[in-house]
């Protein structure tokens, strides 16, 4: 029997059930990087890594994935943003920052 979450609303003093989600399995984790070459060089030549994927995703942008070797879950070497959350090579819309 899957558990229920109860919520309640704070605008309408109402209980809303929800169903719990469970995380079963984690393919790839994303962490923002200011230079995607050196830290695909650091991954790679200083950890032992290995690259899975290195794509292009757009004018200037590329999706890199490494991974220790055998590794199931791969690391995502996602370009940061500047400091005014302007990306170099455009703004991808699931980073977007206001």
């Amino acid at each position: 029997m899957r558990e229920r979450l109860r919520v309640r609303s704070f605008t309408a003093n109402k209980s809303l059930t929800m169903p719990t989600t469970t995380i079963t399995s984690i393919h790839t984790v994303a962490i923002a990087v200011a230079n995607q070459d050196r830290a695909l060089t650091f991954y790679v030549d200083t950890l032992g890594f290995e690259t899975r994927m290195d794509a292009p995703i757009g004018p200037g942008m590329r999706w890199i994935e490494v991974a220790p070797p055998g590794a199931d879950i791969t690391i995502a070497l996602t370009a940061a943003p500047d400091n005014d959350g302007r990306y170099r090579h455009g703004n991808p819309p699931y980073f977007h920052r206001r």
